[in-house]
C-alpha cells in the first residue's frame, strides 16, 4: 500500500471519528493505531483479505468447465496464475 495514501486515510479517519473519540486520545496515538492496523492487514495473505463474494468468483473461474481442447491450455494457465496469486489454500477450504 502506498505510504501517502495510508497516511491520508489515517488523517481522514482521525478527523471524521472525532465525535466518537474520548478527548484523552491524542492524534499521535490514534494515527499510530490506525497505521498499525492497516499495516497488519497488508501482511495477511491475499486470500484472507477477500470477501466471500470475491472468493466465490475466483473459485468459479478456477473450477470452470472446459469444453474444448483449445481452452485446456488457457484454463491451465489461469489455474497456475490463480494459485500463484492467492495460494492453493483458497481452494482447499472446507
Amino acid at each position: 500500500m502506498d505510504r501517502d495514501k495510508l497516511n491520508d486515510a489515517a488523517e481522514k479517519y482521525f478527523k471524521e471519528e472525532s465525535a466518537f473519540r474520548p478527548p484523552c486520545l491524542c492524534k499521535g496515538f490514534v494515527l499510530d493505531a490506525f497505521l498499525a492496523g492497516a499495516l497488519w492487514l497488508m501482511t495477511q495473505p491475499l486470500a484472507d483479505r477477500l470477501t466471500n463474494e470475491e472468493k466465490e468468483r475466483i473459485k468459479a473461474i478456477y473450477f470452470r468447465n472446459v469444453y474444448s481442447v483449445a481452452d485446456v491450455q488457457s484454463n491451465f494457465t489461469e489455474k497456475c496464475l490463480i494459485d500463484a496469486i492467492f495460494g492453493k489454500e483458497l481452494f482447499n477450504e472446507k
